[in-house]
Parts: structure tokens; C-alpha cells; sequence
């Protein structure tokens, strides 16, 4: 699921009743655009009761208020704004069609609130030729996160950058980058295949960044979530690397595999559990691993895998384990050592550390501060920090807050983040990247 959206928006989606897999497939982007935080509006609520004021006066309310309108284009709705339709047939459409027309016709065709949407398959005939200057290439549900970036654009003109608010935008694009890769063709193949066989996606998605944005926003239940995870695996698992081929092919597909996993269970993460600009976040004690798919679902950043030294479960680069003491005369200090030793464990310059008491010194304090503004903000990696034992004077409340960067206090009573139990998780990954390494290899 993506962040909530930054202000909430209104949305009133049009579409003409050609059947019901269409009214079903509408009735889901609605629900999806709910649960990101926008206010849909949409016929779906009347369909035992129709509304008080009327349908004139309902889809004109509606149509003058909305922010962002969405046209779902169809064949019959095509033929009721070009008028086309039998009489009698179809009045809503063809009534929205006509205000729609005299809005554009009244700003001089100039257009930032009403847009032709497809359903995954449907075809550009079916946009009236009116919309399709506004044509973008919107699409659900596989592009629901693209079509949510629309909605939350600030109006033209006032200078306002797009929100950062989808999920993973680092790791999509580092997705993206791997499955592209000439190694992973095989494993792209794969994909489309069992995205068709599990949930019968009729075409399913092609281009790479058509595949991650899928997994991204693919409108599916919390109990059908999961199947992300299936899809990837068995992708993943059917892949042989033919005797002569070089490994490193099949390492890169490997790589695009664990990304795109990493992805999936982003969706497993509760957003909207989690209160907007709060760094520190007590969580159910468990993986590094689980940890970063959390930081990385809720702050951003490319969640990047590394096998663990003891074995088992792969370890997250940038989540760091910071062991404070119990006791402390100088908690802030101690707290940052102890982040330091975390950060530069295996550099040698950790050694001055190790053989001092005191706090870091200015140039050690701006090092450790530069190192991990580089990892989040030019590496673009998901950055944590993870704090064993007890803090007194909450030091690393101000250091969260100062730096943005989320510190995490495992709580046995904390409320738990993610709409699946962490064990479970836990075990879903342990076992792909049991399967994963034994059928191709560490890479």
C-alpha cells in the first residue's frame, strides 16, 4: 500500500456501466484511492438507494466539486459522450459527458481536473476524442500508484514539486534497474507468466517498470498480499542456469528477484498505523531484515540485501544494531559511540573509538553525521537504527528528529506495524532465500 496522501483530496470517478467485471474493477480503484486517504466519490454508495438530492443534482455536485475527476474509459462510455448510444440507455454518462464537454468548452479547453483512465487492457479508441488530449497513459489497477501521483500533483503553476509520498520510489527504481538488466531476462519471462497462471492478469505487465509499479499497486486483499511473495518465488526457483552460462547472469537475476521481493512485502507494512513525522518507532523485537522492510516502507529508500556471515536470514546494509550500556554517566555520548562503532565497524578508523571513553571528537561527530546524510540522501539506501538496551534522557529522541532518520526501540508491547505476523514474514523470507541461494548460488 502507498503513504497517505499529503492533503486530502477529492476524487469523483466517472465510468458507464458496461458490465459488472467493470463495475467491479471501478468499485476496487475506489476502495484502494479510500484507503490511501483520498475522499472518492462515486455511484457505488447509492446502488440500493440513490441520493437524496437526485442523480441531476448529484453528478453535478459532484463534477463541480471534486478536485480530480476520473474518466473510466470504456466502449459504451465512449458512445455516450459521442451520443451514439440507443435513447434511453445510459442517461449518466451521457449526462457527465455533456457537463464535462461545456467545462472544458467554458476554460477555453484548457484542462487540470478531468482524465481519461483505462482499465489494464482496455484500448485508446475508447477515450472520446475530447479527453484525449489529456491522455497520459493511466492505467489500473497495475498503475494505481501513478494514477495516486496524479491526484496528488499541486495544481499547475505554483511552483510545487510532487509529493514524496509512494511507496518505495528508491527501491522501484532500483527494481526496475535489476530486472532491465540483460540477465534478468529470463527471470521477466518468468514473472509475466506466473503473474498470469496466480491471478489470472490478462495481458499481464510487460516492461520491467511495468512489473515493479504492479507489485507496488496492485489492488489485492491483506489475505491475497502474500501472493506477491509466491509469484516472485516460484519465478525465481524455476530459473536454471545452463551448464557454460556465466554465473553472474544468474547472480543478476538473483538480485532483481530479492529486490522485487523486498518490494512485496513493503505492501505488508500498515501506513496508516504509523503517525506521519514520528521517527522513533517502538516495534515487536525480530529481524534486521523485517526491520529495514518497516524503515523502508514508511521513510524511503532502497532496502539493500547482504548474505549473513552466520547464515539463515539475508542482514539489511544500512540497518545498524547500536548495543548501549546499562548504566551511562553520559548518555548522548555513549549513544553516539556506540552508533559510530555500528556505522564504521569494519573500518579502521573505528579503532580510535574503541581505545577512547569520551565522546566523539568534532571531526569523529561530523564524520559519522556526513556518512549517514550520504547513505540516505545521495546512495538513496533505507537507513536505521536499531537501539539494544536502555537510554536514559532519550538522546536519540533529538538525533532522530534532527537527522530524519528513524530509530527504531524493540518493545514486546509495541503494536505491531505490519498486517501479517513478523514470524510469518520472517519465515517467508528465510525460505526464499533458502531456495534462492541453493538453487542458483550466493551472489
Amino acid at each position: 500500500m502507498t503513504g497517505r496522501v499529503p492533503s486530502r483530496k477529492t476524487v469523483f470517478i466517472s465510468y458507464a456501466h458496461e458490465n459488472e467485471t467493470v463495475r467491479n474493477q471501478v468499485r476496487g480503484l475506489a476502495q484502494w484511492l479510500s484507503a490511501q486517504g483520498c475522499a472518492v466519490w462515486s455511484d457505488h454508495a447509492y446502488e440500493v438507494r440513490p441520493p437524496e438530492r437526485g442523480w441531476i443534482t448529484w453528478m453535478e455536485d459532484c463534477i463541480r466539486d471534486a478536485d480530480v475527476i476520473l474518466i473510466i474509459c470504456t466502449p459504451r462510455l465512449k458512445d455516450r459522450w459521442d451520443k451514439r448510444e440507443d435513447p434511453g440507455v445510459g442517461h449518466g454518462a451521457t449526462f457527465e459527458g455533456a457537463i464535462v464537454t461545456q467545462y472544458m468548452y467554458d476554460h477555453a479547453m484548457r484542462n487540470d481536473r478531468f482524465f481519461p483512465v483505462l482499465s489494464d487492457g482496455g484500448s485508446y479508441d475508447d477515450i472520446p476524442v475530447k479527453l484525449r488530449p489529456w491522455w497520459n497513459q493511466h492505467c489500473f489497477p497495475s498503475g494505481n500508484g501513478r494514477i495516486l501521483r496524479l491526484i496528488c500533483d499541486e495544481p499547475a503553476g505554483n511552483g510545487a514539486a510532487a509529493s514524496d509520498w509512494a511507496i518505495g520510489d528508491a527501491h522501484r527504481k532500483l527494481t526496475a534497474r535489476l530486472l532491465a538488466d540483460p540477465g534478468a531476462q529470463l527471470l521477466l519471462n518468468a514473472l509475466r507468466a506466473e503473474i498470469t497462471d496466480q491471478l489470472n492478469v490478462r495481458p499481464a505487465p510487460g516492461r520491467p517498470q511495468e512489473i515493479v509499479d504492479w507489485f507496488a499497486d496492485v489492488v489485492l486483499t491483506d489475505e491475497a498480499l502474500p501472493t506477491l511473495f509466491d509469484i516472485v518465488h516460484a519465478a525465481a526457483v524455476s530459473l536454471d542456469t545452463p551448464p557454460g552460462r556465466d554465473q553472474a547472469v544468474g547472480n543478476r537475476a538473483e538480485e532483481a528477484a530479492a529486490a522485487l521481493y523486498c518490494l512485496s512485502a513493503f505492501r505488508l507494512v500498515d501506513r496508516a498505523a504509523h503517525r506521519q513525522g514520528d521517527y522513533v518507532l517502538h516495534v515487536t523485537p525480530t529481524e534486521p531484515v523485517i526491520y529495514g522492510i518497516i524503515t523502508a516502507a514508511l521513510f524511503g529508500g532502497a532496502l539493500i540485501l547482504e548474505p549473513s556471515q552466520q547464515g539463515g536470514l539475508p542482514q539489511s546494509a544500512c540497518v545498524y544494531r547500536v548495543h548501549v550500556p546499562a548504566v551511562s554517566q553520559d548518555p548522548g555520548a555513549d549513544f553516539e559511540r556506540a552508533l559510530y562503532y555500528a556505522v564504521f565497524k569494519n573500518d579502521p578508523r573505528v579503532q580510535d573509538v574503541i581505545e577512547s571513553d569520551g565522546p566523539l571528537t568534532p571531526d569523529q561527530r561530523a564524520d559519522l553525521l556526513v556518512t549517514l546524510r550520504k547513505l540516505k540522501s545521495v546512495r538513496k539506501k533505507a537507513l536505521a537504527v536499531v537501539i539494544h538496551g536502555h537510554i536514559d534522557g532519550e538522546p536519540h529522541h533529538r538525533f532522530a528528529l534532527d537527522h530524519k532518520v528513524p530509530v527504531l526501540l524493540p518493545d514486546e508491547t509495541a503494536e505491531v506495524l505490519l498486517r501479517i505476523d513478523p514470524v510469518l514474514l520472517k519465515q517467508h523470507i528465510k525460505q526464499f532465500w533458502v531456495d534462492l541461494h541453493g538453487h542458483q548460488g550466493a551472489s
